[in-house]
């Protein structure tokens, strides 16, 4: 009988132990329901609740006295009307589904069932856990929306650059059929000063000799009539300076030397008669320009911007001393003038060329042909014009002063 007291007493001891580590781990368990962030529900096969954890309220309308009761019987604000069938459809075949839902507030849930297993594998029942990824799910509205703006907005950058791609092509097709119009209106003139250049030296040149040699007889037949003598040596003068300026004009509109003989003896022939005519020294270099004549039109365009250039000086510069230099390279022929005159504000000047030097003339020149022309200056310390026109390329040349 004692033994059978103290195995009683051992039995109840294990027990007694065995409830406190059952109370403990309870305990613990409830603690971890408790301080979990998920909203979960444990029903048992016929859809009681057999407890849930906190964050199943902020879903469902849960208070602790609904244990016990279905699952059917307590109202949510989910927008899940197929939940108790995929409860029931769970403890029918014991797989994991998931889906997600939409409360009326607004808030996105993943709703997970997964099978309550027990002992030998068996389905006891089904959790319900929801987790709340409403964050994830507005970056993904956000990313959308983002991505369709990207879309709205890269479709109209395109149409917006497929009009810019036309009106540039049209904008070029336009500078393009200037150029040859600009192209055309040069030479004709060239070719229109040629013509009258030839014409005054042909028509007025021959009866301006012819005038002179009446005047010669004339003047000696006048014999001792002294006020008619002096009236006929007046007529004389006015004929010679006629015949020179003449000359000089018809040299102006078209020397004879650019044509037979090329820039370099037009340019330097140029510029010793306008150094005579305007009583400027002038300097000019030459480099490389000994072989291999440039195209008559480059020669032309030089020619005339030199012109251009040097009449400024003239004009507008008070100049004391110019320097010309003509200078070519293996690929690119440049013409610089250089003035010491009271120079000018390049930025005024270019606003109102249409009536001054003829600076965005020459800038056109220079441009049917690839080149380029800057104007360096300010007040009081002269004027440079740079020219630059690209070339086909020549052998090295020599060099050559004059």
């Amino acid at each position: 009988m004692q033994s059978v007291n103290e195995e009683t007493q051992t039995i109840n001891h294990e027990l007694k132990n065995k409830i406190n580590e059952l109370g403990v781990a309870n305990s613990d368990l409830q603690n971890l329901i408790t301080s979990t962030d998920l909203a979960m529900i444990f029903v048992n096969r016929g859809l009681s609740i057999k407890f849930y954890t906190p964050r199943a309220q902020d879903i469902f309308r849960l208070i602790p006295s609904d244990v016990g009761r279905s699952l059917s019987d307590i109202t949510h604000n989910l927008d899940y009307a197929n939940m108790l069938k995929d409860v029931e459809r769970v403890l029918d075949d014991p797989h994991k589904t998931e889906h997600e839902v939409a409360s009326r507030e607004g808030r996105w849930y993943i709703a997970r069932l997964i099978p309550y297993r027990v002992e030998e594998d068996r389905t006891d029942g089904v959790i319900l856990t929801f987790v709340d990824f409403t964050r994830c799910k507005q970056a993904e509205k956000e990313t959308r929306q983002a991505k369709e703006r990207l879309e709205r907005y890269t479709a109209a950058l395109m149409e917006t650059n497929a009009a810019l791609q036309a009106e540039v092509c049209e904008r070029k097709r336009i500078e393009h059929e200037r150029g040859q119009l600009l192209r055309r209106i040069v030479f004709a003139q060239e070719d229109e000063r040629r013509r009258i250049a030839r014409e005054m030296h042909d028509q007025f040149g021959q009866q301006l000799t012819v005038l002179k040699l009446k005047l010669d007889a004339l003047n000696e037949d006048c014999g001792e009539q002294t006020k008619l003598c002096a009236q006929v040596e007046a007529l004389q003068v006015i004929a010679e300076q006629l015949d020179a300026d003449v000359g000089y004009l018809a040299w102006e509109m078209r020397p004879t030397a650019l044509d037979d003989l090329g820039l370099q003896a037009a340019l330097s022939s140029y510029v010793q008669n306008w150094s005579q005519h305007f009583g400027v020294p002038v300097q000019l270099h030459t480099i490389g320009m000994d072989k291999n004549r440039l195209s008559v039109e480059i020669e032309t365009a030089l020619y005339r911007i030199a012109q251009e250039a040097l009449n400024n000086a003239a004009k507008h510069a008070d100049a004391k001393s110019v320097a010309v230099m003509l200078k070519r390279r293996t690929d690119q022929v440049s013409l610089i003038i250089e003035d010491n005159g009271v120079g000018f504000d390049l930025q005024q000047v270019l606003g109102a060329d249409d009536k001054g030097l003829g600076l965005i003339g020459m800038r056109e020149r220079a441009a049917l042909f690839g080149g380029t022309v800057e104007i360096e200056s300010q007040p009081n310390n002269g004027a440079t014009v740079v020219v630059r026109i690209p070339t086909p390329p020549v052998p090295e040349p020599g060099e050559t002063d004059e």
